[in-house]
């Protein structure tokens, strides 16, 4: 470049250094007219560095992140499950309790009930926070014959029992799987009560017969016994 020449701003999409005119490409840069990319333009590019091209087969763009927004719950039942036989493991305090043909381990407090419209029930301790409603645990035992997974008569039946309107019955999760390898189907769902909102988790177990486990709290309080529900589950035996 000779004496009195000029620098002159390259022409195109191209950032411009006039220390030893050097030159490089930027595909999405504008100009102003000092020869640097103008706002605009130099934001529409970084826009489009940084945002991530979506996968429009999948509705969050990731798989691994559409599989935990969509089944979160299932992750839930499955470390229930998994609390529950660590929980039987280490638990020697509980009482056992015989039913006609099988027995379960009940926690030690809980108070034993038996009324006809269930084979047993198990009443938690009364509580402050419970606002004058007590968690349970209910067996219903019936004959075994019919599919129980979540799809069979048995679990279509429950559905059919809790959906009625006064429930305002909301489904939260429901899936098939194993305990001790015993097939068994679960559902989790809320229900209103005498103005208060219940959580429920049923387990329907297959074991010579079908054995209906629910578990009902106040919504607030459903995980302070998940863990032993799960264990007395586990603990099925036939006698």
């Amino acid at each position: 470049m000779g004496p009195g020449e000029r620098l002159r701003r390259p022409k195109g999409n191209a950032l411009w250094n006039p220390i030893g005119s050097q030159v490089r490409a930027h595909s999405g840069a504008r100009y102003g007219r000092r020869g640097r990319p103008s706002c605009r333009g130099h934001n529409e590019a970084k826009r489009q560095e940084r945002v991530p091209r979506r996968n429009p087969f999948l509705p969050y763009g990731d798989g691994a992140v559409w599989f935990v927004k969509k089944f979160w719950w299932i992750g839930i039942l499955v470390g229930c499950v998994v609390g529950g036989v660590v929980w039987l493991l280490l638990w020697h305090g509980g009482h056992v309790y015989h039913g006609s043909g099988y027995a379960v381990t009940y926690p030690k407090d809980w108070k034993v009930i038996q009324f006809r419209l269930v084979d047993v029930a198990f009443v938690a301790p009364e509580s402050t926070d419970e606002q004058g409603f007590r968690s349970n645990i209910n067996i219903v035992v019936v004959p075994r014959g019919d599919d129980i997974s979540t799809t069979g008569k048995v679990f279509q039946n429950i559905l059919t029992s809790l959906d009625v309107p006064e429930n305002h019955f909301v489904l939260l999760g429901k899936q098939d799987l194993e305990i001790n390898g015993r097939k068994c189907s679960s559902l989790q769902y809320t229900i209103f009560s005498q103005g208060q909102k219940l959580k429920g988790t049923i387990y329907i177990v297959d074991a010579l017969k079908t054995y209906i486990f629910s578990y009902t709290t106040l919504e607030p309080l459903h995980p302070r016994f998940m863990a032993a529900f799960t264990a007395m589950v586990a603990s099925l035996q036939n006698a």
